[in-house]
């Protein structure tokens, strides 16, 4: 199974199969199904794909004003696909209402893991939320319908008898939608009503198809990832085995939380994460976020400054994502303020003011108002290559792409330290500069520690400068 994790992740290809196809089918009455949007890489079977999935009776009876998506997991052609069914209200169609679905598609079968990490559930709410943006407009176009209908039959009474179908359809929609009939509106010839019209504007009129489109993105923005989850819950419980160098305890078989678990967690929270006010996404422009991870990385500490020290201790665990071989015992929250002698061996410290001393081996991160005071990130290290985040719009896909670039890394030592046996680690193998020397040394010395039990290995200081950062959220 690690062989699994670290070839994937490794192999360009590999990571891109995991992209998912996705794609929005339209249910055209009186004539073809059509593809109205698709996203990735162009399957052959596309036409097939769309009539198997648009044939499956999964809408039926629904109700315009209350109808909730309805899922369905199944396969075509050995591809595994996730279908969501929903309706859009229009005035001109058969019903009243057209059918859409949308459509994901993978060769692994991750997609019951979406359950459990709330993907479907998100897709779900955007779905929701357009069919209830078309409603206003589909309102008042009925009660216009409805009084029209009703001025047609007084005015001709012979009508009655062939339009009562539609005036008993009407009666049971108006009531259910609570919407009374305009009876300002003039009377129509019968055909009005009883004609089927097969050629029906474009469903992209009806809603707004770029908030649609953009939602789903930022969904499948997370879902590679998701995935990622999927597949490693599917293969096996992968544990990683000891000496590998561990990150915010996840792996850690003592006390540490699996991958799996850990991805499942984040995805199945990711609304409160991502909507909470505190966010490493807000500290990625003014790079404050990469100065938080050198502070980190090479065996700083790093105090988190707040007046309310326990709202924010959520977000302050976040960073233990640059701490090799974290555990509960290096991060502390405090209500008091504290100096450097009263935080020995912590590495994550909240406290409502930290006195300044010791700033060589000390940053500051004050996030309520809104600035950084410590080490500076050298500019030429590979922190700000390797962790490119300015395409980051969500915590939560920030959070596992910091974790599984960083184990990307560490895997290096990893490998060198058990083939050899000794901190011999060339920095060229790593395409570093000099100025990331001070973090494979610490690393090494992490490691050594967890092997060897060898002393607490002490950061070592370089020519890094302190310097004070602002931000704005």
């Amino acid at each position: 199974m690690e062989e699994f994790i670290k070839g994937f992740w490794t192999n360009g290809e590999k990571r891109k199969k995991i992209q998912p196809n996705c794609f929005l089918f339209e249910f055209h009455q009186g004539n073809q199904p059509r593809t109205v949007w698709k996203h990735g890489p162009e399957i052959t079977f596309l036409d097939e794909l769309m009539w198997y999935v648009v044939s499956i009776p999964a809408v039926q009876d629904a109700s315009i004003s209350r109808f909730k998506p309805v899922s369905l997991i199944s396969m075509f052609k050995n591809m595994h696909f996730l279908a969501i069914y929903s309706i859009i209200p229009d005035i001109e169609a058969r019903g009243f209402s057209r059918t859409i679905c949308l459509c994901i598609l993978h060769d692994e079968p991750v997609f019951y893991q979406f359950y459990v990490n709330g993907v479907i559930d998100q897709l779900n709410n955007v779905l929701k939320q357009i069919r209830e943006s078309a409603l206003p407009c589909f309102s008042r176009q009925l009660s216009e319908y409805s009084g029209r209908l009703s001025a047609t039959i007084d005015v001709s009474p012979e009508s009655a008898n062939l339009l009562r179908n539609i005036e008993l359809e009407l009666q049971v929609l108006l009531k259910e939608m609570e919407i009374i009939p305009d009876m300002n509106q003039q009377s129509d010839c019968i055909d009005f009503f009883n004609r089927i019209n097969n050629d029906l504007r474009p469903i992209e009129q009806l809603f707004d198809f770029k908030y649609l489109i953009s939602s789903i993105e930022n969904i499948l923005h997370n879902i590679s990832i998701c995935m990622f989850s999927g597949i490693v819950c599917g293969k096996a419980g992968y544990r990683e085995s000891i000496p590998s160098l561990y990150f915010a305890g996840i792996g850690n078989q003592q006390d540490g939380l699996p991958y799996q678990k850990f991805a499942s967690l984040l995805l199945s929270n990711s609304s409160l994460i991502d909507n909470n006010r505190y966010s490493m996404v807000n500290l990625i422009k003014s790079r404050i976020i990469h100065h938080c991870a050198y502070t980190l990385m090479t065996g700083r500490s790093l105090v988190i400054e707040s007046d309310n020290p326990s709202a924010i201790c959520s977000f302050a665990k976040r960073f233990s994502l640059f701490i090799p071989f974290f555990d509960s015992s290096h991060f502390l929250c405090l209500n008091e303020a504290v100096d450097s002698s009263t935080i020995p061996h912590r590495y994550i410290i909240v406290s409502p003011c930290y006195s300044r001393d010791n700033q060589d081996k000390v940053s500051v991160l004050n996030y309520d108002k809104g600035f950084y005071e410590g080490v500076i990130c050298p500019s030429t290290s590979f922190i700000y290559k390797d962790f490119d985040f300015k395409n980051f719009k969500k915590e939560t896909s920030l959070l596992l792409y910091i974790y599984q670039r960083i184990k990307e890394l560490s895997s290096c030592i990893y490998i060198d330290l058990n083939k050899i046996g000794e901190p011999k680690l060339s920095i060229s193998s790593m395409k570093l500069l000099p100025d990331d020397d001070i973090i494979i040394n610490y690393w090494i010395g992490v490691a050594l520690n967890q092997l060897y039990g060898k002393k607490e290995p002490q950061y070592i200081s370089n020519t890094s400068g302190i310097g004070i950062v602002t931000f704005f959220e």
